[in-house]
């Protein structure tokens, strides 16, 4: 099955047992755990899927920002913010980093910009985002106001060492 093709099973005969059955079946192939004996933020089997711990869900929502310096396009140096969806992913993200503790294993992630067309390896741990496509690495920031980092007291108005 390649990675735009689905298997969709069901009606069930045998109703819901049949159904979860099914499930704990298909769980178990991509985890490597029983799903009686999954426990959610467990570290994976290698390889395999991991069980993310349940992201409980924030009153404050954040604004994702990345900077930008000697932009090829001549936009001036500064906080940018994120569109929409890529920020409301990269919350989501944050989350599942957050409830595993910090697991470095989901500090670096890939999330695919709908708007530049570039995908970009995000990595909490940092803060940093780079352009997989150009190498580019830039500093990014969270702010839980929706004011940009520059007009927050506690951050600069540009990172260190740029």
């Amino acid at each position: 099955m390649d990675s735009t093709s689905f298997r969709l099973d069901g009606p069930y005969e045998g109703g819901e047992i049949e159904a979860e059955t099914d499930f704990a079946r298909v769980f178990e192939s991509k985890t490597g755990v029983a799903w009686n004996k999954a426990v959610r933020g467990a570290p994976p089997e290698a390889k395999r899927y991991e069980f993310l711990r349940s992201i409980p869900r924030s009153e404050e929502t954040g604004s994702w920002f990345y900077y930008l310096k000697n932009d090829l396009d001549g936009k001036p140096n500064g906080w940018y913010e994120y569109d929409k969806e890529n920020a409301a992913e990269v919350e989501e993200l944050r989350g599942q980093y957050l409830a595993s503790n910090r697991a470095g294993r989901l500090s670096t992630r890939f999330v695919q910009s709908a708007s530049s067309g570039f995908m970009y390896k995000v990595v909490l741990s940092s803060m940093t985002q780079q352009n997989i496509q150009t190498g580019k690495t830039r500093p990014i920031q969270r702010t839980v106001t929706g004011l940009h980092p520059q007009y927050i007291p506690h951050v600069m108005s540009s990172p260190k060492g740029l």
